[in-house]
């Protein structure tokens, strides 16, 4: 065989191999985005690797799909932003699609933790029940006394939450003084001579005599050790028996639990979905 025989057959390969090229399709940018459609995983990406504006990106894509990569994640790994912003649509699609896939696994994890929220809330958690009574200081009609019932009122919350006092109500009602000490809450409202005692039990009732039995032995235990004399705690408002738990808090635990299970759902599908792509370039077809 000569060296121009060898050359023309060589010339002749290299023109069939030209002629099989296929060229991207030329789009102006008005068609482009109908170009950019979602594909099914696995699909052939010419479509999609048409529709790329540059040959990095098309010799991106086109290694994706030989190691195995689905043309719907290619699309949303590697373009996040198109410069004439055609691709946000594209990859809301995207990401629509896998939602729309695993619906199923989205609902059925929020249903699983919205009922789990409820059974605990309702038959688990010890319900909190809270009762107050407001008090006022009296210190008579000298004005001047009347401004110092604000400083007093800082004094009389320290003097309601000492041991004589509770461990009095402690025994009036047959109870632990811990037990007293742990549920209550005292605070001065400020600007006034009031104070607000709150009483946390699990039982409703148990609240109610607790505040007020707090109350009655704070005047006994005053008389006797004479403190601060020339003043005096007025019941502004009795404490009532309360009719519903502060917490737990049924209906909002039941959303809020709902929420994150529709969160960890949706989590889910796309970790799977990533997986799937990680995996399929781990092994290629």
């Amino acid at each position: 065989m000569t060296a121009n025989n060898l050359k023309n057959q060589l010339g002749d390969l290299f023109s069939g191999l030209k002629n099989l090229v296929i060229e991207p399709p030329t789009l102006d940018k008005e068609h482009q985005k109908d170009q950019l459609q979602p594909l099914t995983p696995y699909r052939e990406t010419e479509e999609f690797i048409g529709s790329c504006e540059t040959k990095s990106e098309r010799e991106q894509v086109e290694d994706l799909s030989i190691r195995g990569w689905t043309s719907e994640w290619s699309s949303v790994m590697l373009f996040p932003q198109y410069s004439d912003g055609s691709s946000q649509g594209m990859i809301l699609e995207q990401y629509l699609l896998i939602v729309w896939k695993w619906l199923w696994l989205i609902v059925v994890s929020t249903l699983i933790a919205a009922t789990a929220s409820f059974m605990v809330s309702s038959f688990i958690i010890s319900p909190v029940y809270q009762a107050s009574t407001k008090l006022m200081i009296s210190v008579g009609d000298d004005y001047s006394l009347f401004e110092s019932s604000e400083y007093l009122s800082t004094t009389y919350v320290e003097l309601l939450a000492k041991d004589p006092v509770t461990e009095s109500a402690a025994q009036t009602l047959d109870l632990d003084t811990g037990q007293i000490k742990n549920g209550i809450i005292i605070h001065a409202i400020p600007k006034t001579p009031l104070i607000e005692l709150t009483v946390e039990q699990d039982d409703p009732r148990l609240a109610m005599e607790i505040a007020n039995q707090m109350v009655i032995a704070f005047k006994q235990v005053a008389r006797k050790s004479k403190w601060l004399p020339g003043s005096d705690l007025i019941v502004v408002e009795v404490a009532t028996q309360p009719r519903t738990p502060i917490s737990p808090q049924i209906p909002l635990n039941t959303v809020v639990a709902a929420v994150v299970g529709c969160a960890l759902g949706t989590g889910a599908a796309f970790l799977i979905e990533f997986l799937k792509v990680m995996l399929g370039s781990k092994n290629p077809r």
